[in-house]
């Protein structure tokens, strides 16, 4: 079994939204036709079929069942892992590092949310944070599944 998480989260595509995939893998069964595949360990697979059952790649190969997308022409790879984030950082309204000493905890856990978020949007599915003072209250409403995402 592959995780879900370590290759559908990251699939770059135009038009084609993250939060589509996953929301439709926790469902049910899809099988997505790819054209390449970076398998996260050094290997590239061509013309590969992922069939995917509620959160777990089941089979990568050449499967003869009916694709439920064509990414043929794109990229599916391994979500990316960064090991240093902020995610209460952000611009205020004159687009300048805001004061954060100078704002609300919960107008920071908005904005760790929205940063988180978009973090996932542009491919990142793990992310290390440094210890803000938001970062649990974040966690854990990941994990409790009422923000996007898969907490640890």
């Amino acid at each position: 079994m592959f995780s879900v998480r370590a290759f559908l989260a990251c699939i770059f595509l135009s038009g084609f939204v993250v939060s589509r995939a996953h929301a439709q893998t926790s469902a049910g069964h899809i099988v997505l036709q790819t054209s390449t595949i970076l398998d996260g360990k050094g290997g590239v697979l061509k013309d590969q079929r992922l069939v995917i059952n509620g959160s777990q790649i089941e089979f990568v190969g050449k499967a003869s069942e009916h694709a439920t997308y064509d990414l043929r022409g794109l990229t599916v790879m391994p979500g990316w892992i960064d090991t240093h984030v902020h995610l209460d950082w952000h611009f205020d309204e004159t687009h300048h590092n805001s004061n954060r000493n100078n704002e609300s905890r919960e107008t920071l856990v908005l904005y760790s949310a929205e940063n988180a978020w978009v973090t996932l949007l542009g491919g990142f599915t793990t992310v290390q944070s440094v210890g803000a003072p938001t970062d649990a209250p974040l966690r854990d409403r990941i994990n409790k599944g009422l923000l996007p995402g898969r907490g640890s």
